[in-house]
């Protein structure tokens, strides 16, 4: 393809696509997300459009097909789930404001791992973002999830890497894995992967692929003197991968994702190894025969009643505890609460109807979340306040952390219902959402805008 041959629109698309050779790019032209040639072929496919052509400059039309820019989200949404990346380049500035091409630059790539949109994702379970990190036997394993903050660290070590490495996979069950280059040459005695139990993984170095470097990049991101905090000083594996984690959201999302500031080492001494097959015949969170939650044991025992509760139930059937003491703390909350009628039958009401805290603080972070969601989040909040009165006096260990870990958070509640509109739309494009009386000015602006014909025939 002669590039000089293409209009001047054409080699723009073209030099984006070039940031991001593996991704589908949405190329915002007016009120659609356009694409183009390979792109849009495979598109027409997945999302069922029509596939035409646009004048480019060479002999033959360039293919193209495209979707209305405030549907976009849906369709996005489709090719992540069929695997595939998505590059979303905006308008930068206002069609005639300047000569020339509008001004136009990537501001996300979202991928299997990365993605935040309620809808698109499984409010009972967690969308991990997994890194690995091998070199010879030692490997260091992160995964994260942006849409609540978790953030987990391991490693494994011995003869035995590769079976606790399958372990690790068919227990976090990832969305997405990026590697070094030595991982790639152990894929195919990978059980998981040979049976299509994860996806395939990406090769992906990272700004930070020294340990020296790793180590200042966590530092700075945590804002902590020492990885020791997190049990993860001596962690080079660990470190590694982690770094490489947090260095892909960053490249991917185009902004600091801030809710991932805490860093849980996990001690796989603790917890029960279960490979595919134990798992598959246990059925532990899916049926043997068409891999869906009913009649597995999740399906049992899922008697929650939030979203986040869905996901530490799962997580708790995922990783079984083997350590004593882990196992008695659990079993000792769980005896207090079966004692206790009247506190298991409040705790259950207040939790009857609250939000997602988790997920939406994970839009909060991203800049993401509607007006509407976070006028809802007051009441979420109130209700996480009165949860920690009612387990003011309980005994047990675990129950006596709870307590310790809800901050008070009655003045953001207050805050938010007195700035967010009770009646606030759904999209931020239609305005209204802050409260009236929060702010005189805006009030006056109001006010005028509404009563100013009236004002006016008064005034005369």
């Amino acid at each position: 393809m002669d590039k000089n041959k293409l209009s001047p629109m054409m080699q723009h698309y073209l030099q984006t696509k070039e940031e991001c050779p593996d991704a589908i790019l949405f190329y915002r032209l007016g009120d659609f997300y356009e694409m183009f040639f390979e792109d849009a072929v495979v598109a027409s496919r997945i999302l069922e459009l029509t596939l035409t052509g646009k004048d480019c400059g060479l002999e033959k039309r360039a293919p193209m097909c495209g979707v209305p820019y405030h549907a976009a989200k849906a369709y996005i949404a489709k090719l992540v789930d069929n695997g595939y990346k998505v590059a979303i380049c905006e308008q930068l500035t206002v069609p005639g404001e300047t000569k020339g091409l509008v001004e136009r630059g990537i501001i996300q790539i979202v991928t299997p791992g990365t993605v935040l949109e309620s809808d698109a994702l499984d409010s009972s379970a967690n969308n991990f973002l997994m890194s690995i990190y091998l070199s010879g036997n030692n490997v260091g394993v992160c995964y994260g999830d942006i849409s609540t903050g978790l953030l987990e660290m391991t490693e494994c070590a011995g003869e035995d890497y590769i079976k606790l490495l399958d372990d690790i996979l068919v227990r976090v069950r990832p969305r997405e894995i990026i590697t070094n280059e030595d991982t790639i040459a152990i894929c195919g005695k990978l059980t998981s992967v040979a049976n299509s139990y994860v996806p395939s993984f990406e090769i992906y170095e990272g700004k930070h692929n020294t340990i020296n470097l790793a180590k200042s990049f966590l530092l700075e991101h945590f804002n902590v003197q020492s990885l020791s905090v997190f049990d993860a000083e001596n962690k080079k594996y660990g470190v590694l991968a982690t770094a490489r984690l947090l260095d892909y959201v960053f490249e991917t999302q185009k902004r600091a994702i801030t809710n991932l500031k805490k860093l849980v080492t996990i001690k796989d001494e603790n917890y029960v190894h279960l490979d595919i097959a134990a798992r598959r015949n246990l059925e532990l969170v899916e049926n043997m025969s068409l891999r869906k939650k009913y009649g597995s044991l999740l399906w049992l025992l899922d008697q929650t009643k939030t979203c986040m509760g869905a996901r530490k139930m799962r997580s708790y059937i995922d990783k079984p505890l083997r350590s004593s003491k882990l196992i008695n703390d659990r079993l000792s909350a769980v005896e207090e609460l079966r004692q206790n009628y009247i506190l298991r039958e409040s705790l259950q009401e207040a939790l009857m109807n609250m939000g997602d805290i988790e997920r939406k603080c994970g839009k909060i972070s991203a800049n993401t979340i509607l007006p509407k969601e976070m006028y809802s989040l007051a009441s979420s909040l109130d209700k996480a306040a009165a949860i920690k009165g009612m387990i003011a006096n309980t005994k047990s260990k675990l129950l006596n952390q709870v307590y310790s870990q809800i901050s008070d958070m009655t003045s953001v509640a207050e805050f938010l219902r007195r700035a967010i509109s009770q009646d606030a739309p759904a999209v931020m494009k239609d305005g209204g959402y802050i409260a009236s009386g929060y702010n005189e000015e805006l009030d006056n602006l109001r006010n005028a805008k509404e009563y100013g014909k009236v004002w006016l025939a008064n005034l005369e």
